[in-house]
């Protein structure tokens, strides 16, 4: 067997400070691996190891105490050697979840302006590679791979924009290395960091099913397969109907409908639930005086896919719905005078659009020409293509090279930012995130703090509300924390409407490290407000509010409602009474069931804030004292 060492153990790592750290790695069974620990020309320790009959073997590092000297720590094994350079102690954090925790910086800023982010040599973020596993059986492994990102190179834009500004706030009050273990991935669900076991463990009809399915074996080849032959069919399906593909770059070529970008197809009853090919074009003029110069081609997100032509040649595509286009454009397809764009859009499975925030524009140097407004289109229709399986948000699916690694790795505390695809499965996020954290903490030595992002407000990429399902999830993480040794950022200001990635991510690391700086080290910082009882009193409801002083955004505050056992839901006003107490003014003889505040996926807007400048978590209580018949 080859001798390695744990990929996370690399150049520029940071581990915990303070505690153990186990080292571990491969090489030929019953092998010696030691290990020599400097600093400068200071030998610090010497140790060994022995691999067992599996060819596996274990190191333990004695505390270190957190500071900023640069260790190197060199393995010899037989003629085998590996050194791994600017080694540093301090505070490690786990940061997990999906596409929202995994977001980098340069998505959530123009990368052609962008802003002045402040450098810290002393915060590194270690980025593994996704990559599913399917196989219960397989035996304990190594991350696919990883580095280490340092927040003071050209490696900045690509960390995550959370973690980033979690660490940022955490090393400007403790002054130690932050380190940040980021083993996020887009689109998975909380059972997919879980085991085969703990799965097992849940007792869900679904899930057992999807078990059942990866033990006969090559799961994730054969869904691949078939979702690329289902795409190939409906792309040549969808070929052979379109006629104008190559009649759409001539000059006199007449669209023969006309629509105003941005929008979303929903709102178009010619396009309302249209699948298939969109060709989209418009002629816009370059001013004689704007210099052709450092040209870009700039969209919001569209749904689903994209490319992009000025003057009849391809200049960008995208292949899904997420990000915002930013194509460069060569500055010699461009000229004074009148120009062409054309886009053509692909929508599969229903839901088209172009997100009604962003840029459409195309960018010269400073100058911008606006290319909102009126465009032709031709539309040619498909038949809807049924969404495949994405393997990430599969069970099990990132436990062997994503969970599994990171449980070996003392860490200081778990961050946690999921929850957007169990938005279905709301009911059974309690219970499975439960789960998962008890796994962390056995693996991380019985204690492992988790602080959690409760979901933002979102509307869906469609457009329009799509129920409370969002509200639904946001309730239930809610519910975690009566989970020992955890704390929950309410985020319901951060979302953006009709973006499932918002990219005001400052506030969301900046409230993560509050919690964190309060619970695990006692500093003070802003603290939350919750809402603790609803109690009926002779001229109104009134509720309480634990935490700093209230302060409220939008006076009176309109995103409550008054339920009835009936199911009958009304809209309430309030008035602040005190600091800590707001009145609802209820005089209908019929006693509400509970009150509800924001309980909606996308929040029209948000009320209750506290003097700390942070918003009350949504909430639903019942609502206390003599009742009458509902």
């Amino acid at each position: 067997m080859d001798f390695s060492v744990m990929r996370f153990l690399s150049d520029g790592a940071i581990l915990q400070s303070g505690v153990e750290n186990a080292i571990c790695g491969t090489a030929d069974c019953f092998e010696k691996v030691s290990l020599s620990v400097t600093s400068g020309d200071k030998n610090i320790c010497s140790l060994s190891g022995i691999a067992d009959e599996r060819g596996c073997w274990t190191i333990i590092l004695p505390p270190f105490y957190a500071s900023f000297n640069s260790f190197e720590l060199r393995f010899v094994c037989k003629d085998e050697t590996a050194a791994v350079k600017d080694v540093l102690f301090g505070e490690l954090f786990n940061i997990s979840g999906q596409s929202n925790m995994e977001l980098p910086l340069i998505r959530t800023y123009d990368p052609y302006e962008p802003p002045e982010l402040e450098k810290f040599p002393f915060i590194r973020e270690f980025r593994p590679p996704v990559k599913c596993c399917f196989d219960e059986n397989a035996p304990a492994g190594d991350f696919a791979g990883g580095e280490w990102l340092r927040a003071d190179s050209d490696a900045l834009p690509r960390m995550s924009a959370v973690g980033y500004y979690f660490a940022a706030e955490l090393f400007r009050a403790l002054n130690v290395p932050i380190g940040l273990l980021n083993n996020s991935a887009g689109g998975a669900s909380v059972e997919s960091f879980m085991s085969g076991r703990m799965i097992r463990s849940l007792n869900d009809d679904y899930l057992n099913e999807m078990l059942a399915k990866y033990a006969e074996g090559g799961f994730e080849e054969k869904t691949n397969s078939a979702a690329g032959e289902n795409e190939r069919n409906w792309a040549d399906k969808l070929n052979e109907k379109d006629n104008v593909k190559e009649l759409v770059f001539e000059d006199d070529y007449e669209f023969g409908d006309t629509c105003n970008i941005p929008f979303y197809f929903c709102n178009d009853k010619r396009l309302n639930g249209f699948c298939g090919r969109v060709w989209l074009g418009k002629k816009f003029i370059i001013p004689d005086d704007m210099p052709l110069v450092d040209a870009e081609l700039c969209f919001g997100t569209l749904t689903d896919s994209d490319r992009a032509y000025i003057n009849g040649e391809k200049v960008g595509d995208t292949g899904y719905m997420y990000p915002p286009r930013q194509y460069p454009v060569n500055s010699s397809l461009l000229r004074h005078g009148e120009n062409s764009v054309i886009v053509c859009m692909e929508v599969k499975c229903g839901g088209g659009g172009l997100k009604p925030t962003g840029e459409y524009c195309l960018k010269l140097g400073k100058n911008r020409i606006d290319l909102k407004g009126e465009w032709g289109y031709t539309a040619i229709e498909n038949e809807r293509m049924q969404p495949g399986l994405f393997c990430p948000a599969q069970p099990m699916a990132l436990y062997h090279y994503l969970a599994e690694p990171a449980e070996h790795i003392r860490v200081r505390a778990m961050l946690w930012y999921q929850g957007e695809s169990n938005v279905k499965r709301a009911g059974k996020y309690r219970s499975a995130f439960r789960d998962y954290i008890e796994l962390r903490r056995e693996k991380n030595g019985g204690t492992l703090p988790v602080i959690f992002a409760q979901l933002p407000n979102h509307r869906g990429m469609l457009g329009e509300d799509v129920g409370t399902g969002w509200a639904k999830l946001r309730a239930e993480q809610e519910s975690c924390l009566s989970f020992p040794d955890t704390a929950m950022a309410v985020t319901i200001d951060c979302g953006d409407s009709f973006d499932l990635h918002p990219t005001n991510k400052a506030p969301v690391g900046k409230r993560l490290a509050y919690l964190a700086l309060s619970m695990l080290y006692g500093k003070k910082a802003p603290e939350n407000s919750r809402c603790v009882s609803a109690v009926l009193k002779s001229d109104g409801i009134e509720l309480t509010f634990d935490g700093p002083a209230l302060s409220l955004k939008n006076d009176p505050p309109a995103c409550l409602e008054v339920c009835y056992k009936n199911g009958k839901a009304l809209q309430a006003e309030g008035k602040l009474t005190s600091e800590h107490t707001i009145l609802i003014s209820w005089q209908s003889k019929t006693c509400p069931n509970c009150v509800k505040y924001c309980y909606s996926d996308d929040p029209e807007r948000i009320d209750i804030y506290n003097v700390d400048g942070l918003p009350a978590a949504p909430f639903i209580l019942p609502v206390t004292g003599q009742r009458g018949n509902g």
